[in-house]
């Protein structure tokens, strides 16, 4: 009779437990829990990106971990056949892949609980992008070309981007500004993809000191934008070019030329294009 008892004991004590691989080691079966940590609840996360899988084990041991990403009850990728149970697991983001909302699966692979898993809360996979524009808010603005077209285009997360501007005769290049804000006055740079980016390319026209006077006894107004220069007024200021220059004889006086950086010049018309002085050679 004490036989039986110890028999049966041993029966009770084998159906409460589990045994899994490795000597001397039982789990019960209501006492494994996991959880994914990460990506967390509602994360964006980006074609091309490198993330680390997070989970924590509690309350008992489990075996080696089959991981898949799901798209609702379907697994789209699977992204470990078999991988240790050591609380993380690296993944590069594919590029091929599609964007939408997705959740991580963990299944055990290799103990009598094979076939257990667990679900992460839904995350976002997302397509960065990259816009390029040029600044038309400057005033005066000027002209260039970068090595972009101006416009939207697809990018993976960590592409290394090279920025290259090139002004026109008439401009110059200013600075990049990235997502609003300042990021490089050189032309020729590199920028980090890790978000949703905004580059803006500014040029500007040049601009350079001028001085206008009137030479001779004749008398004129020049025009330079909205500035009239009368007889004997010299005007010291800034100009922005090409810009054209217009003299208007007065009082029976003629126009004999404009005196550009001590050069004549007999048109009546002269287009400033860096520092200079003009002088209106009239007489009467």
């Amino acid at each position: 009779m004490k036989k039986m008892l110890m028999a049966l004991g041993l029966v009770v004590l084998l159906l409460g437990c589990k045994e899994l691989p490795g000597p001397d080691i039982v789990i019960d079966s209501d006492n494994r829990v996991v959880t994914i940590t990460e990506p967390a609840a509602e994360a964006i996360l980006y074609i091309g990106q490198k993330v680390v899988i997070h989970w924590n084990t509690t309350k008992g041991l489990i075996g080696d971990l089959k991981i898949d990403l799901m798209d609702g009850d379907i697994s789209v990728q699977e992204l470990s056949s078999q991988t240790p149970n050591t609380g993380s697991f690296n993944w590069k983001i594919s590029n091929s892949q599609k964007t939408g909302s997705y959740r991580i699966r963990l299944t055990i692979v290799n103990s009598l609980f094979k076939g257990d898993s667990w679900l992460s809360d839904a995350f976002t996979i997302s397509q960065l992008t990259v816009t390029f524009v040029k600044d038309e808010t400057v005033t005066p603005t000027g002209t260039g070309a970068i090595n972009h077209n101006f416009g939207t285009e697809k990018a993976t997360y960590g592409d290394k981007i090279t920025l290259l501007a090139k002004a026109d005769e008439s401009s110059t290049f200013t600075e990049w500004i990235v997502n609003g804000e300042h990021y490089s006055s050189e032309s020729h740079t590199t920028i980090i993809i890790k978000e949703t980016t905004n580059i803006t390319a500014v040029f500007m026209i040049k601009r350079f000191p001028v001085t206008f006077e009137t030479l001779g006894n004749g008398t004129g107004i020049m025009s330079f934008d909205i500035t009239n220069i009368s007889n004997g007024t010299t005007l010291t200021g800034v100009a922005y070019g090409p810009h054209n220059m217009y003299v208007s004889p007065t009082n029976g006086s003629s126009f004999e030329g404009w005196i550009v950086n001590n050069v004549l010049i007999k048109n009546t018309r002269v287009t400033i294009t860096g520092m200079t002085n003009i002088k209106a050679w009239l007489i009467h």
